[in-house]
């Protein structure tokens, strides 16, 4: 009986031995595992609610312009003119310098997506970038005003008010008390002849220069040549935008949702200095209201001259911890005419 019990205590004794090697062996495999599947963290979209936010209400827009877009080469779009307008205007921007490489791939196939509807948009057009001119085709050159068969067309012209961008730090209302300022003047002064000042201003809580920075003459140039001035008009009209309108969209600058401060537009000298100098409060001076605003992050627009020889431009930063560093160009446009002419390329 002893031998029988000693031989069945043998067989269990291995059986536990076997099971727990089976169990350790499976728990091994199974946190080797789940180590293998991991995702790295440069595998991992990664998004903040704002940024989140941002990428989700572009998207929705996106589809739902090229959906129209399709209904316009059907013919089933009846104002043609406010679609192409809107996907001119749509813009994606996103700060890829903290962004791991899945979520820089994750926001660019967006912004890429952006940029092959708005060059669909143009071919459709007619603002294709494209030089190519097929044969058979009646095309618009330059003449001059007294050539055979010119026609007039009111555009623009437009001067570099600055031959580089004034970059200056706005700091904080602490330490604007003990060194430095919290207000800055811009005074832009006015070509003869011109009508509107266009500005960029850009605003951010680092110093670090962009590569745009000092290119806002340059690249309101190339959106110009980029586009079909026949039949536009100069300004925005109930039914189209203008040239004005449109190249500005198209040069927005890079926007910081934490760079932010006031922007006063002063037209007397006098208001100007009383505002560089302090002491007087802001409701107390002569500003544009229409084109002045509070709290307002890197944007772009114009100003119409009204008279003015000069234009101030005035700035303050009201936080009072952080200091704004701001980047300002300005680009004069003059109203002219320019003479064109149909030149038939022969099939």
């Amino acid at each position: 009986m002893n031998r029988w019990w000693t031989i069945v205590m043998i067989f269990v004794a291995v059986a536990m031995v076997s099971c727990g090697d089976y169990g350790q062996s499976k728990g091994k495999n199974i946190r080797s595992q789940k180590v293998e599947n991991e995702d790295s963290p440069e595998d991992i979209v990664s998004l903040s609610e704002r940024e989140k936010l941002l990428y989700e209400t572009t998207l929705v827009k996106v589809v739902e312009l090229e959906a129209a877009l399709t209904s316009a080469e059907a013919g089933e779009v009846e104002n043609v003119g406010k679609l192409f307008g809107d996907i001119r205007k749509l813009q994606y921007h996103y700060n890829d310098t903290s962004m791991n490489s899945a979520t820089r791939a994750y926001c660019a196939t967006l912004a890429e997506r952006i940029t092959k509807l708005k060059e669909h948009a143009k071919i459709m057009s007619g603002e294709s970038s494209a030089t190519y001119t097929p044969v058979g085709f009646d095309q618009k050159v330059k003449c001059g005003k007294n050539d055979k068969g010119a026609t007039a067309v009111e555009t623009i012209k437009m001067v570099n008010i600055f031959a580089e961008a004034r970059k200056f730090t706005l700091r904080g209302q602490l330490k604007a008390s003990l060194s430095g300022a919290s207000r800055a003047i811009v005074a832009v002064p006015v070509p003869a002849g011109a009508t509107e000042i266009l500005y960029s201003l850009r605003i951010s809580t680092s110093e670090q220069k962009h590569s745009s920075d000092g290119k806002f003459y340059d690249k309101l140039g190339h959106s110009y040549r980029r586009i079909d001035v026949f039949n536009l008009p100069v300004y925005k009209s109930t039914r189209r935008s203008g040239i004005i309108d449109m190249i500005l969209d198209d040069n927005r600058p890079i926007s910081e949702e934490d760079a932010y401060c006031n922007m006063y537009v002063f037209r007397k000298q006098g208001d100007a200095k009383k505002f560089q100098d302090g002491g007087v409060a802001i409701s107390n001076l002569d500003y544009d209201v229409t084109y002045s605003t509070l709290g307002t992050q890197s944007c772009n627009g114009s100003i119409p001259v009204n008279g003015s020889k000069t234009i101030y431009l005035a700035f303050e930063n009201e936080r009072m911890r952080y200091a704004n560093y701001l980047w300002v160009e300005a680009v004069a446009v003059t109203p002219t005419t320019e003479y064109y002419t149909t030149k038939y390329h022969a099939q």
